[in-house]
């Protein structure tokens, strides 16, 4: 059984989400990471099957983001946590991290964000 992570950094995308009207009417800019821990079976059979498709992981962002809002970027996490851990079953633990690059304070930063973690309590498959 081999443990491996897969890797999307820097998805950058525009969204509508915060808690003000401004961020929500406007949008702009996210920056989402994610590093998530698989377990193939059996790596040596080079099939994407076994593994996370870090293509399919990135599209599920997306996807999220197209279609809802969110007010925390604690919940839009939460989200992403939850559906792709029920894509994919092999996932063993997740990371999440959501910037705002462009958040309008009153003092300078880079961005502003969030990372949340989860992991799977029922063992993946094959394990």
């Amino acid at each position: 059984m081999t443990r491996t992570h897969v890797l999307v950094e820097g998805l950058v995308f525009w969204g509508h989400h915060g808690v003000y009207e401004e961020e929500r009417t406007t949008g702009q800019r996210f920056l989402i990471d994610l590093r998530g821990e698989v377990v193939i079976p059996h790596p040596e059979l080079d099939d994407i099957a076994n593994c996370v498709d870090y293509a399919a992981l990135s599209r599920i962002v997306l996807e999220i983001n197209g279609a809802e809002a969110f007010q925390t970027l604690e919940a839009f996490a939460a989200r992403i946590i939850e559906e792709a851990s029920r894509a994919f079953p092999t996932l063993v633990s997740l990371d999440v991290t959501i910037r705002k690059p462009d958040v309008k304070v009153d003092f300078t930063v880079e961005s502003l964000g969030v990372s949340m973690s989860w992991t799977r309590v029922t063992p993946p498959l094959g394990e």
